[in-house]
């Protein structure tokens, strides 16, 4: 795995020729797939956000074959689920890093078979870091495409949204009467993720996300 800045640099420069890209894109978005691919040097990440473009830019059957993956991974017939939710976690970030990379609403025209993703996902229930994976690619959804492309997932999102920070709400009172649970490692990345998504919602111009504005005020209230 290429994960200094110089040998990603070399790599992006070698993506620059479309023309012998046989010879060099199987085998990258198989170093994109990689479990140990965010393992890297952070200053070769935004070489590998070139190296990605380049990758995909150009051939869009690599994404619906990374659609495809994210929708019918498997932990395997002897694999435990706590497996199972890594590798589905993992795809997942990997297809957020994908629609990061790319042009601005790129592939709006995969926005049915993402929202298939995210919903596959979050019928898991307690995949915490499965969910905290949706909850990033939809931060990126609506950084990286137009408000109405993604109008379908706004429903499914609040309702999570609300779910779990009531969730949240109530473990924390249970918590401070000391008869209640503690939360997890994974569970804790969950909510930093949710408040990520709900930061992000509220700080943005109301014109980059006009469908949250009517539930603006149900989370946070102008002085």
């Amino acid at each position: 795995m290429p994960n200094s800045k110089a040998s990603a640099a070399l790599l992006s420069s070698i993506t620059d020729y479309q023309y012998c890209r046989k010879a060099w894109s199987k085998e990258l978005f198989e170093a994109l797939m990689d479990p140990e691919f965010f393992i890297m040097d952070p200053t070769a990440l935004p070489q590998w956000k070139i190296i990605t473009e380049h990758l995909i830019a150009h051939d869009n059957l690599l994404f619906q074959d990374l659609l495809v993956r994210v929708t019918t991974a498997t932990g395997g017939l002897f694999s435990s689920n706590e497996v199972f939710y890594t590798q589905k976690a993992r795809l997942l970030r990997r297809l957020s890093f994908t629609i990061f990379c790319c042009e601005y609403n790129q592939f709006a025209k995969y926005i049915s078979k993402i929202q298939e993703c995210f919903v596959e996902a979050l019928k898991l229930g307690q995949a915490y870091q499965v969910i905290r994976e949706v909850f990033l690619g939809f931060r990126v959804v609506i950084l990286r495409m137009s408000p109405g492309t993604y109008t379908p997932l706004w429903p499914i999102m609040l309702n999570e949204l609300y779910g779990n920070l009531v969730e949240f709400r109530d473990t924390l009172k249970k918590k401070k009467s000391q008869d209640g649970p503690g939360f997890s490692s994974k569970m804790l990345a969950m909510y930093l993720s949710i408040s990520k998504l709900l930061d992000q919602a509220l700080i943005l111009p109301s014109h980059m996300i006009p469908d949250f504005q009517v539930h603006h005020s149900a989370f946070a209230r102008d002085k």
